[in-house]
C-alpha cells in the first residue's frame, strides 16, 4: 500500500481487501485513486499475469465500480466463478513483485549471461543444481521469459536515435500508426504516451540524412500526414538497458549479408557472412538453445554455430546473451525526459547518480529498462517500470539522485511496436560500474 494515502481512501482499500481475502494494489494518477487486482493465469502452458481494474476510490472513501455494458448471462456467471476459483489458487501478487533472494540471484545470472548452466549458477549460489533447474522453470513460467541477445549497432554502421512527438490537435488512429511504424525495420520500439508527449520512437539509422528521410516518409504517410504535430528527433547514447530486436530488423540485416562477387570480392565493414546472419537470427529467437541444435537446424557442420557465436562476441556484435521478461506485474511504464539545467550540480552528484542507476531493487527487474544521454533537449531519458502505480514515488526516486535537472513524466499507455528489455543485469558488467571504479582509483 502506498504511503501517505488519505485515511478515507486507506480505509476503503482495507475494506475491499478484507472482502476479497487478499491484497489489492492502488494506482495514483493525477490525484485520483484507482484499484487493481492481479492474478496469475495459465494460458497455453505458460503462466501470464493479468491485471484487472476494479474501480476507483474517491477522496472521501467512496468506492465506485466501472460501469458494465450489459448484464452477465449464465455463461458469464460461470466464467466469473471459474476465474474466482483460479484467483484463489493463484500465486500472491506480492511473490511476483518481490521474489525471494534465490530467484533474484538466478534472474541476475540469466540476465547477465543467458547461456550460463544450472550447475554454474548452483556453484555460485551454493545450492543444488536440481533446485536451480526447478527455479529457472518456475521463473520462465511466472514472467514468460524469452532468451535473446543484446547487440551493438555500431558494427553495422548504425546509430541510436529517439523521436518524441506531440500532436497539436487531433491524434492519429493507433492502428494506422502501428501499421506504418511496424513496416520500418529500423524502428525497434514505439509507444503512445500520456503526458507532455504523445508518441515515443526508438530506432536505428546510419546517419542523420537517412534518419531525416525515414522520418519524412513516416510523417507523409496516410496515418500521420493529416495531423498537425511537432517532431523532436535526437541521438541517444548507449548507457544502460537495451531494446530487443524485432524479427523485422533482420530484413535490414539481410541486406548486409556479404556474397562474394566481382564488385565485392572481400567482406566490407558492417557486413555479415551468411552463417553469421543465420546464427545471429537463431540466437535472437532463443539464445539458450544448444549449438548442436542450431547446427542441425541450419544444416551447418558440427561446431559451426559454436565458433560463429564466439566470433560474434569477439567482434562486439553480440554484447551478451540475455533475457526479456514479457509478463511482469507492472502497473505503469514511465518515460522520463530530463533536461539538464545545472551541469555543476549534475557533475557534483554524478557518482551517486551512477550508483543509483545500477543499484538493484527487490523487484524482479533493474530499476530502469533503458537510460541514455540525449541532445534535444540536452539531458537524459529514462524508461522505468512502476510496480506500485505511484507515479510521484517514481519521480521522487529519480530526482533524489539526478541533480541539476528538471523532468517531465510520460506514462506509456499503449505499445505499438516492439517491446522493452526487462531484465535484472549484474551491476559489475555495466559501464557505470567501471566509471565508478575509475573515480575511486583517481581519488585514491
Amino acid at each position: 500500500m502506498p504511503e501517505n494515502l488519505p485515511q478515507p481512501v486507506k480505509s476503503a482499500l482495507e475494506r475491499l481487501e478484507e472482502e476479497r481475502g487478499h491484497k489489492l494494489s492502488i494506482g495514483i494518477i493525477r490525484g485520483k485513486y484507482y484499484v487493481y487486482e492481479s492474478v496469475t493465469k495459465k494460458i497455453r502452458d505458460r503462466f501470464r499475469t493479468i491485471t484487472l481494474y476494479l474501480g476507483k476510490i474517491t477522496e472521501n472513501g467512496e468506492f465506485i465500480e466501472p460501469q458494465r455494458r450489459k448484464r452477465a448471462d449464465t455463461k458469464e456467471v460461470n466464467s466469473a466463478g471459474e476465474l474466482a476459483q483460479k484467483r484463489a489458487q493463484a500465486e500472491p501478487l506480492r511473490d511476483l513483485i518481490y521474489p525471494d533472494s534465490v530467484d533474484l540471484a538466478i534472474l541476475e545470472e540469466l540476465s547477465t549471461n543467458a547461456r550460463i548452466s544450472a550447475n554454474e549458477i548452483a556453484k555460485k549460489l551454493g545450492i543444488e543444481p536440481t533446485l536451480v533447474n526447478y527455479r529457472i522453470k518456475r521463473l520462465e513460467q511466472r514472467y514468460n521469459i524469452k532468451y535473446t541477445i543484446e547487440i551493438a549497432p555500431r558494427p553495422f554502421n548504425l546509430f541510436r536515435y529517439i523521436v518524441l512527438v506531440k500532436f497539436l490537435n487531433d491524434k492519429p488512429n493507433p492502428d494506422e500508426m502501428k501499421e506504418v511504424l511496424e513496416q520500418e525495420p529500423t524502428i525497434l520500439f514505439a509507444a503512445l504516451l500520456k503526458g507532455d508527449y504523445d508518441l515515443f520512437i526508438y530506432m536505428f539509422a546510419e546517419n542523420t540524412k537517412i534518419l531525416d528521410d525515414k522520418i519524412y516518409n513516416i510523417r507523409s504517410s496516410h496515418a500521420f500526414a493529416p495531423y498537425e504535430s511537432e517532431w523532436n528527433v535526437t541521438y541517444i547514447t548507449y548507457a544502460y538497458g537495451y531494446v530487443p530486436l524485432r524479427d523485422k530488423f533482420f530484413d535490414l540485416l539481410r541486406e548486409k549479408v556479404w556474397h562474394r562477387s566481382k564488385e565485392t570480392p572481400r567482406k566490407k565493414e558492417g557486413m555479415l557472412t551468411e552463417r553469421e546472419y543465420l546464427v545471429l537470427k537463431e540466437l535472437n529467437e532463443n539464445s539458450r538453445q544448444d549449438f548442436a541444435e542450431i547446427d542441425k537446424k541450419l544444416g551447418l557442420g558440427n561446431g559451426a554455430a559454436y565458433y560463429t557465436y564466439y566470433s560474434l562476441l569477439e567482434k562486439g556484435i553480440i554484447l551478451r546473451p540475455t533475457i526479456e521478461m514479457q509478463a511482469l506485474p507492472i502497473k505503469y511504464e514511465i518515460l522520463f525526459v530530463c533536461t539538464q539545467t545545472d551541469i555543476f550540480a549534475f557533475n557534483l552528484h554524478r557518482r551517486e547518480f551512477l550508483m543509483h542507476l545500477i543499484d538493484l531493487p527487490k523487484t524482479p527487474t533493474s530499476t530502469y529498462a533503458l537510460e541514455g544521454d540525449i541532445g534535444a533537449p540536452r539531458g537524459v531519458i529514462f524508461i522505468a517500470p512502476s510496480y506500485s502505480g505511484n507515479l510521484k514515488e517514481s519521480e521522487d526516486l529519480l530526482l533524489r539522485f539526478l541533480k541539476g535537472a528538471k523532468i517531465n513524466s510520460n506514462v506509456i499507455v499503449q505499445t505499438l511496436v516492439g517491446s522493452l528489455g526487462y531484465r535484472r543485469i549484474d551491476p559489475k558488467v555495466t559501464s557505470q560500474y567501471s566509471i565508478i571504479q575509475e573515480m575511486q582509483q583517481q581519488e585514491n
